[in-house]
């Protein structure tokens, strides 16, 4: 009798266990070498937010072995820094947390770990150098970002759907028989997810999936985009497009086979940004000449850390918008847009974990968090508010959506919540019409333009050369609405 309470006990606790949502916190150890406000060290890491941590990178090599990326940051010896056991140390400050590394990531070669995956040789070879490395260090489990299997510079093509799921079978088999977690973090959008990953495989042969929901527009397109919109767009037309939300990706990996408690949400904590072709156009779908230029935080084009977004809103340099659509933000200063998340728009996503009953949360990365209180809200807000949320259970509250911080002196002061296809060329106002409301409408006068209103004004805009208004809010082709 006692025995089977005990059993019953520990079931219960392990369902507990099992069903506790996770916030899994990636770490860019490069941002050591950033300066001024970029700058991130280990130092800098709460571990009573996060129930994951994951160190990032190691490396790996063609034959299987698992190498350090900087010896100088990960390691003491030779008067290196010692990051490594600086961040295991970070138990001591919290004995729940997980600390795991990763190897992988946008900067590794496919290639290797195409031929790794290749033979059983290979496989088994890997595998047991990860948990020499994992042990040698006291990790508690292992993070593979293969970027991405059968994609980019990839060895042997197809055959790595096959090969990556054999490969997660010996990790698995080596790392579960010694008590330690084996995650993956993976390209999320159908068309790619779809070359790279046997689903419900490679679902089995893992703890929990890192989705990487979060890079989906960015200034390779030519007109703006949010990072990571939770919904597609008003403008979102193609079958493409339309996969290009968070939505669209949870959908698609639980239609597959995943499991909902084992898809981690990642979000983002930095933008993409833009550089305007025209500053007074500047919805999303605005036409751009270029990548946004490089922050003080982190020196790369097309790119700004929340901590410095949400620094330029508080002293006024950018406007913050909302997307209600998407249920995201944006902000624009200038020439600069910049698709970003903040408290409002994880707000959603939390719900939507909630919701949907997904496993959890990831950010890329803490290093580009609010982590030093700039902007007034405390060290590291974003992650912190989804932490109290998922963890603690705490309620979210999503605040009425705000007005932006300043206005525009020639357009709208609030962006429309659909846009079109691609900004127009013009927003002066125009004669008669009458505005029924806020939003688009189309012009009775011309199929080539619309009407843009807000508070009462209507500003007259064009589409592009080629396209016509269509009602349900977009520019569109000629051959996919009938404009009389």
């Amino acid at each position: 009798m006692k025995f089977t309470l005990i059993c019953c006990l520990l079931l219960q606790a392990a369902v507990v266990i099992s069903a506790q949502k996770k916030v899994v916190c990636f770490w860019g150890t490069w941002a050591a070498y950033r300066a001024g406000n970029g700058k991130f060290e280990v130092s800098n890491i709460d571990p009573t937010i996060c129930t994951h941590i994951i160190y990032s990178f190691m490396g790996a090599q063609e034959d299987g072995s698992v190498t350090y990326l900087d010896s100088y940051l990960d390691l003491s010896e030779n008067w290196g820094k010692g990051y490594i056991d600086k961040f295991i140390a970070l138990k001591t400050q919290s004995s729940s947390v997980k600390l795991m590394m990763s190897i992988g990531g946008w900067n590794a070669e496919s290639a290797v770990y195409s031929k790794i995956a290749a033979t059983a040789t290979g496989r088994e070879t890997f595998a047991q150098n990860v948990l020499n490395m994992i042990n040698k260090h006291g990790f508690d489990g292992f993070d593979f970002d293969w970027e991405y299997p059968a994609q980019r510079n990839s060895v042997y093509g197809s055959a790595d759907k096959a090969n990556f799921v054999a490969l997660l079978q010996t990790l698995k088999s080596k790392l579960a028989a010694n008590g330690k977690l084996l995650t993956i973090a993976v390209a999320v959008v159908e068309a790619s997810a779809s070359l790279s990953y046997d689903i419900p495989n490679v679902a089995k042969n893992v703890d929990f999936i890192n989705l990487m929901s979060y890079d989906l527009h960015g200034s390779w397109e030519g007109v703006t985009g949010i990072n990571a919109p939770l919904y597609a767009g008003s403008a979102d037309i193609s079958s493409y497009q339309k996969q290009l939300n968070i939505d669209a990706i949870v959908n698609y990996w639980v239609a597959q086979g995943a499991p909902r408690d084992k898809l981690i949400l990642g979000i983002p904590l930095y933008g993409r940004s833009f550089t305007l072709s025209n500053s007074n156009n500047y919805g999303v779908g605005a036409a751009t000449s270029g990548a946004g230029n490089a922050g003080s935080f982190v020196p790369e084009s097309g790119f700004l850390a929340y901590g410095e977004i949400c620094l330029n809103i508080k002293n006024g340099v950018f406007s913050r918008y909302w997307e209600n659509t998407q249920k995201v933000p944006y902000a624009v200063g200038g020439n600069q847009w910049v698709g970003y998340d903040d408290s409002e728009s994880i707000a959603y996503k939390i719900n939507y974990i909630k919701d949907n009953s997904l496993g959890g949360a990831m950010f890329w990365s803490i290093e580009t968090e609010d982590f030093n209180n700039l902007c007034g809200n405390g060290k590291f807000p974003l992650v912190r508010m989804t932490y109290q949320a998922l963890v603690g259970n705490e309620p979210i509250t999503i605040p009425p959506t705000s007005a932006p911080t300043q206005s525009p002196s020639t357009i709208p002061t609030n962006a429309p919540t659909q846009a079109p296809t691609q900004s127009p060329s013009t927003s002066a106002p125009s004669g008669p019409f009458i505005c029924p409301g806020n939003g688009l409408f189309t012009n009775p006068a011309d199929c080539g333009s619309y009407y843009n209103c807000w508070a009462g004004t209507a500003y007259l805009q064009l589409c592009p050369s080629e396209l016509v208004f269509n009602p349900n809010g977009y520019c569109d082709w000629k051959y996919n609405y009938k404009c009389v």
